[in-house]
């Protein structure tokens, strides 16, 4: 009865050794594989934590930029618009290459109507092209009448390869009629100071610099030279114009100030 009994606690010890070893060689390897799957985890979750917060910040930038931005694809197609370019626009169509027809524009100075097919995207999907600065007078979907800067850009991968584009437009209808309404009142006065004969000038003493206008050329009967405007020589020239005790340059500035 003895010997059977020896024999099973043999077996017993040799079984438990069998498992031991390759669980004691295992448990290291295990320990490793599970930390570095639980490390690879962490990282993910961080990595995929800044990736959303980099997107909401893209997302906020995109949204509160003061000028038009629209996103197209590689086919041309309008994707988005952010809000200053809806409101330029007054609406957001969201067409294809072939529909670009719903909008309406014209180059200025020459008024030439934008045609479908010759639009800026056109050219930079087409042909991988920039436009700069073009100046557009559009018709916005609200019905009202915009002068925009148009910009568009390719954006492309490593390869060269065009991935889509992208388009800018800024709105400066306010200060192009400002601009506009300059240049009438100067034309106005130069054409009231030609037909009254009464010129102005004027002297920034601390600078020594002197400007005239166009009359003041013509009641000296001089010829307008952009090289001595604002020089040493026309403000000679205009204290000549007093009378001799009167061409106190130290009491004239004085006067002037």
């Amino acid at each position: 009865m003895t010997q059977p009994s020896f024999s099973i606690q043999l077996k017993m010890e040799v079984t438990i050794k069998t498992i031991a070893i390759p669980v004691i060689l295992i448990y290291p390897l295990a320990s490793i594989l599970i930390g570095k799957v639980l490390i690879d985890q962490s990282s993910s979750r961080r990595i995929m934590s800044d990736l959303k917060k980099s997107e909401f910040t893209l997302q906020k930038i995109f949204e509160i930029l003061p000028i038009g931005l629209w996103f197209a694809d590689k086919n041309g197609n309008l994707l988005k618009g952010n809000r200053a370019g809806v409101d330029i626009w007054g609406a957001e169509p969201q067409v294809g290459m072939g529909e670009y027809k719903v909008f309406k524009a014209r180059r200025i100075p020459s008024m030439e109507e934008v045609k479908d097919g010759d639009w800026a995207l056109n050219h930079t999907i087409n042909e991988g092209m920039t436009v700069k600065d073009e100046l557009l007078e559009t018709d916005s979907f609200d019905g009202k009448k915009k002068i925009i800067l148009n910009y568009t850009a390719p954006i492309k991968n490593e390869n060269n390869e065009i991935l889509g584009a992208i388009v800018v437009n800024q709105d400066v209808t306010g200060y192009i009629q400002s601009e506009e309404k300059l240049r009438k009142s100067e034309t106005l006065l130069k054409e009231t100071q030609k037909i009254s004969k009464i010129g102005g000038w004027e002297w920034n003493v601390e600078r020594d610099v002197m400007y005239w206008t166009d009359e003041v050329y013509a009641i000296h009967g001089l010829i307008y030279d952009e090289r001595e405007n604002s020089s040493k020589k026309l403000i000679a020239q205009s204290i000549e114009c007093y009378r001799e005790q009167d061409r106190d340059s130290s009491k004239y500035s004085s006067a002037c100030i």
